[in-house]
């Protein structure tokens, strides 16, 4: 999902660097993946350890495009 919001606002020239704006609580992923919070809350926790990407003031910044890419399968 993330990948596919940073790619969708890239075109729009939307995005500052790797960073978009990211307003979606853990409530709001949840509900559109179809998955519980809690869930949702340890993904995020897990990403974030990895170094992948980090949130703040409801913006998402990439820190390791490559490696992103990477775990979703995609070459963009």
């Amino acid at each position: 999902m993330v990948s596919e919001l940073y790619h969708r606002l890239k075109r729009r020239h939307l995005n500052r660097g790797y960073t978009i704006q990211f307003p979606l609580k853990q409530e709001d992923i949840a509900d559109t993946l179809g998955l519980t919070t809690i869930h949702v809350n340890c993904t995020l926790h897990a990403l974030r350890e990895d170094g992948l990407f980090e949130i703040h003031k409801h913006e998402l910044t990439i820190l390791d495009y490559d490696a992103l890419c990477t775990l979703v399968g995609s070459e963009v």
